[in-house]
């Protein structure tokens, strides 16, 4: 994993080396020579309006890189959070799904809602024992306990600030997520916006974090198929993950940019209150609004006053290998 962060974090490294670069050239070429004494000589001469002038011109110069360095910091930091969710997702996953939901339930030990078949693998390490790869559906309790877990690793990246997004787990998670947090720093329990703007995080979180879960079914285990084996139905199920397959959870967080330098990073996307789409660009703003989108153009006023998010999508995958082994007394998971 930390070499993924490494190499994910290298194209950032290299234009934050590029820009300090490119503003070292236009010193040389403007004729700028660090001279003390002709800078002291200037700050006591306060005749004309050559100061002024100076400043205008070059302080939304100096404000735009320096903006441009703080974003990108901030990206690298993105980056390293995303992969520890990818990690906490893929913990989540091997953890979950052999949990055990009940006889009645569709999810019982190592069973997920619905599959779907992807081929093989594209990076087999050993091709004899990569088998089939599947794809998980996003339905069913226990993918929502992997997306929650990324979408919870991602929290300390969203903006805190109002966006009108409604998410009905936010509203669940807050309370769990405000009692962690209280433990942490006891003082902020006589703050009454502490509980809003961790709402206002998880809202965010939740719906700009997308899960995508796949696992490789093993040769050497039995096909996932339809069996009837007459007294023994349950031992295996057409939607049962192997006991020991690789499972790999890739997480796609859209990442809140700083305002106006984040104007320069993305573009608009459709309002909504939904998470940009994943084959969209991996930089793409989105509009947050409560409701439905409407076809009729809003007024100046409500364009005004409707809050926008530019976002970059940061994407990272962490595998692991699925904890399945069937217990003899088995522990039934009871989920609301």
């Amino acid at each position: 994993m930390h070499r993924a962060i490494v190499l994910d974090c290298l194209p950032w490294f290299l234009a934050l080396v590029a820009s300090v670069a490119g503003a070292a050239v236009l010193l040389r070429l403007g004729g700028g020579r660090l001279q003390l004494g002709r800078l002291r000589r200037l700050h006591g001469d306060n005749a004309g309006s050559v100061q002024s002038l100076s400043f205008v011109l070059s302080t939304p110069v100096f404000v735009l890189f320096l903006m441009f360095i703080v974003q990108v910091s901030q990206l690298m930091i993105g980056t390293m959070v995303v992969h520890y969710a990818a990690f906490a997702a893929a913990r989540a996953a091997i953890v979950w799904i052999p949990a055990d939901f009940g006889p009645y339930s569709l999810e019982p030990a190592n069973c997920i809602s619905s599959l779907e078949r992807r081929g093989r693998p594209d990076n087999d390490v050993d091709a004899e024992a990569a088998g089939e790869l599947y794809g998980i559906r996003a339905e069913g309790p226990k993918w929502q306990k992997i997306q929650q877990a990324a979408a919870l690793a991602c929290t300390p990246l969203a903006p805190s600030r109002r966006l009108n997004i409604e998410a009905v787990q936010a509203q669940r998670l807050t309370a769990v997520v405000q009692s962690a947090y209280e433990a942490i720093a006891p003082a902020s329990r006589e703050q009454r916006h502490v509980r809003r703007r961790l709402q206002n995080k998880l809202a965010y979180s939740l719906v700009h974090t997308r899960v995508d879960v796949s696992f490789a079914h093993k040769w050497d285990e039995p096909p996932i198929a339809r069996y009837n084996i007459g007294d023994d139905l349950d031992e295996f199920r057409e939607n049962e993950v192997g006991w020991q397959d690789p499972i790999t959870v890739r997480v796609t967080h859209h990442f809140a940019l700083l305002p106006g330098i984040g104007r320069l990073l993305g573009r608009p996307v459709p309002a909504g209150g939904r998470a940009p789409d994943q084959q969209a660009s991996s930089a793409a703003p989105a509009r947050q609004v409560g409701g439905e989108p409407t076809t009729t153009r809003p007024s100046g006023g409500e364009r005004a006053a409707r809050p926008v998010v530019y976002t970059r999508a940061i994407r990272a995958s962490a595998t692991l290998t699925n904890e399945g082994e069937k217990s003899v007394l088995s522990y039934v998971h009871l989920v609301d």
